[in-house]
């Protein structure tokens, strides 16, 4: 994912003598904010995604795609499924997180999951979106100003309860403007496996709604830690929780919660990551940021320098709406916003200027001049 690729891309740059290894079980990198847009048919895959060896090459970066089975923080060494074990002199865990398996619907995470629902988008009439965070509501956003009838269902009583106060009262204006259905504090009661299926939806207040002919049920309500975190030692877990963030230190070195000091050579960032104090939300902009000072950090371990803490700086929100349409918050505030149009190119841009290396940029400012296609053309 965006941890462990920039962390991997910035440290060759810094240490270019280094040899690194990048593990991955899939054989692309994916610019995760772009998923929306691919499974609407408005992006190619070469404009959200790379293959690794494409993108680390010319560098001392080794790609080896496996999946990882388990890690020995105190070895430094990964098992993989294939039977090869991996030890190195410094390690950094980017495992993120997977999505929750409720059977019956189709989880939206990954790039195999947006390319199921784009080759099913021509079909679909009505969907039915479970989690009212970013996901979600650009999802449901995406999805109807493609044509199919869209039910969003949250069950918290306000969606995007992280966003900006702009970007919150953007989002509902745009549900509303497309005819989006909302449902607050509510719940899936019965997802099943049958497309065409019935879903029942209940209240807070007991009360249930049945919903016949759903052709798409897709869950962005959750996710949980990789498998192989799972397996190392509860004092490596904040909160003593097996299923529970590995806690690090403010270098994002692994450390033994709660306080103890861990190994100075094994960093963990993203998504499966707990820095001491609040918690940061998930997202691509926590984990580049993080991976500009977790390959800092490395590169002062070989170096025989004291590392440099992270400082997590907001620098705004970007959010999508349709293939033209969005809102933005910049300088982590409401103090500049925008939307419309202007806010979709905006983010368009800084996406382009966010892909990891300058042909992956340059293919995604390529597919920025094309035209929107129209629900026609899926």
């Amino acid at each position: 994912g965006f941890a462990g690729t920039y962390t991997a891309l910035q440290l060759s740059r810094l240490k270019p003598e280094t040899r690194i290894t990048v593990v991955d079980e899939r054989k692309r990198f994916t610019f995760l904010p772009l998923l929306y847009e691919y499974a609407c048919n408005q992006v190619t895959e070469d404009e959200v995604s790379a293959p690794f060896e494409k993108l680390f090459t010319g560098s001392h970066i080794d790609f080896v795609c496996a999946e990882v089975e388990s890690f020995d923080a105190a070895r430094r060494s990964a098992r993989l499924t294939d039977g090869r074990e991996l030890t190195a002199d410094a390690t950094v865990l980017a495992l993120g997180k997977k999505p929750l398996h409720v059977p019956g619907t189709l989880p939206f995470y990954r790039l195999e999951h947006a390319a199921i629902l784009r080759e099913r988008l021509p079909r679909l009439r009505k969907c039915v979106v479970v989690g009212g965070g970013y996901t979600g509501v650009e999802l449901a956003c995406q999805l109807r100003s493609r044509g199919p009838e869209v039910l969003l269902v949250h069950r918290g009583a306000q969606l995007l309860k992280a966003a900006s106060d702009y970007n919150r009262a953007a989002a509902v204006a745009a549900l509303g403007k497309l005819g989006v259905r909302v449902l607050l504090e509510s719940e899936l009661e019965q997802p099943r496996e049958e497309e065409g299926t019935t879903v029942v939806v209940s209240s807070s207040t007991g009360k249930e709604e049945i919903l016949d002919g759903v052709d798409a049920l897709i869950w962005t309500a959750g996710t949980s830690l990789a498998q192989p975190l799972h397996e190392l030692p509860k004092a490596y877990h904040a909160l003593q929780k097996e299923d529970g963030p590995l806690a690090v230190d403010a270098a994002l070195r692994l450390r033994l919660a709660p306080n103890d000091a861990g190994p100075r050579n094994v960093f963990a960032l993203g998504d499966a990551a707990r820095l001491p104090g609040p918690p940061l939300q998930p997202s691509a902009q926590v984990a580049l940021q993080q991976a500009n000072v977790a390959a800092r950090n490395v590169a002062a371990y070989f170096d025989d320098r004291p590392p440099i803490p992270f400082q997590y700086r907001k620098l705004g929100e970007l959010l999508a709406y349709g293939p033209r349409d969005g809102s933005a918050s910049f300088l982590g505030s409401d103090l500049l916003n925008v939307d419309g149009s202007v806010a979709g190119l905006a983010r368009r841009l800084i996406y382009a200027a966010r892909m990891p290396t300058p042909i992956t940029r340059i293919t995604s400012l390529a597919g920025l001049a094309a035209p929107p296609s129209s629900a026609d053309d899926c």
